[in-house]
C-alpha cells in the first residue's frame, strides 16, 4: 500500500490547512467552501452512475472469449462518454488511477476491515466498516436497502463526522446500494446483471459479491484521495457533475475487475 500510504500523507498536510467544521454533521448545513458541497441528490447520482457506466463496459465485453479479460474491460471504460472537465484529470489519467488503486485494494481482498492503516477518520471508518459487514451478511437486495437506509439515518445524526465524512459516507452508500442490485442474483432481489450480459453463460470465476465489495472499498478510496483538491478549489468551480462521474468511473472500474 506505499503508493497510498504517501499519497494520503500528503493529503493529510493540505487537511491541515483546509479543515472542516467538526460541528458540521449534516449535508444540509455543509458549506461549499468547508466541503465539496455536493446536495444529497447529487450524491445519488453516484450509484446510478456507476451502474450505468459497468452496464455500458460488460455489454460489449465478451467474457467467455478473453482470457482474464483486464484489459478489454479498461479498453471498453476508456470509450464511456463522460465530461472529466474540472476534475483537474483526462479520463486517460483517471483510468490510470483506477487500476493502479485496484491493484492496492485487492492486496486488502477490497474489504476495508483488512486496511490497517487506512486514512480514514475513527468516526467514519465505524459506518464503512458497518457497510462491510452488511456486504458480507446480505441476503435479500430490500432487506440490504432498508439497512443502508438505516444506516444512512445514523450518519446524518452523528454529530461526531465532519463534513468530509458525511459526504463519503453518502456517496459510498448509495454505491453499495446500486452496486448490490446489479450483481446480485435475482432469487436474491437483483439483476444478476452479469448472467444477463453473458446470456447465462456465468464464467466460474465470477463473484459478484467481490464486484460489490470493491466498489464500496474504491469508492471510499476514491474520495478519501480526491475530496481535499475538489475542496480547496484546485478542480475548476461548479464541476460537481464531472467530478461525481469520475468517481462513479472509478469505482466501476474496480467493480468490474475485481468480479473477474
Amino acid at each position: 500500500m506505499k503508493i497510498l500510504k504517501l499519497f494520503f500523507i500528503i493529503l493529510f498536510g493540505v487537511l491541515a490547512l483546509y479543515s472542516c467544521d467538526e460541528d458540521v454533521s449534516t449535508l444540509d448545513n455543509t458549506s461549499e467552501i468547508a466541503c465539496i458541497g455536493f446536495t444529497k441528490e447529487e450524491l445519488a447520482t453516484v450509484g446510478t452512475l456507476h451502474n450505468q457506466y459497468v452496464t455500458e463496459v460488460y455489454q460489449k465485453v465478451d467474457f467467455l472469449n478473453c482470457d482474464d479479460c483486464s484489459n478489454e474491460v479498461l479498453e471498453e471504460f476508456s470509450k464511456i462518454d463522460v465530461d472529466l472537465s474540472g476534475t483537474g484529470k483526462t479520463k486517460q489519467e483517471l483510468i490510470a488511477e483506477a487500476k493502479s488503486l485496484y491493484s492496492e485494494l485487492e492486496a486488502i481482498q477490497f474489504d476495508l476491515r483488512n486496511w490497517t492503516d487506512h486514512p480514514f477518520t475513527s468516526e467514519s471508518f465505524v459506518h464503512l466498516t458497518k457497510i462491510m459487514e452488511e456486504m458480507d451478511a446480505i441476503d435479500n437486495y430490500d432487506d440490504f436497502v432498508s439497512d443502508m437506509n438505516q444506516l444512512q439515518a445514523v450518519v446524518n445524526s452523528d454529530a461526531s463526522l465532519n463534513c468530509f465524512d458525511v459526504e463519503l459516507l453518502t456517496g459510498t452508500i448509495e454505491v453499495a446500494k446500486n452496486s448490490a442490485y446489479l450483481w446480485l442474483p435475482k432469487n436474491k432481489g437483483g439483476l444478476d446483471f452479469y448472467s444477463i450480459s453473458q446470456e447465462g453463460k456465468v464464467q466460474p470465476r465470477w463473484s459478484g459479491r467481490k464486484a460489490a465489495k470493491a466498489d464500496v472499498t474504491a469508492s471510499a478510496s476514491y474520495f478519501m484521495g480526491n475530496s481535499v483538491l475538489w475542496a480547496t478549489g484546485l478542480a475548476v468551480p461548479g464541476a460537481n457533475a464531472a467530478i461525481l462521474g469520475g468517481w462513479a468511473l472509478s469505482a466501476g472500474i474496480s467493480s468490474a475487475l475485481a468480479g473477474l
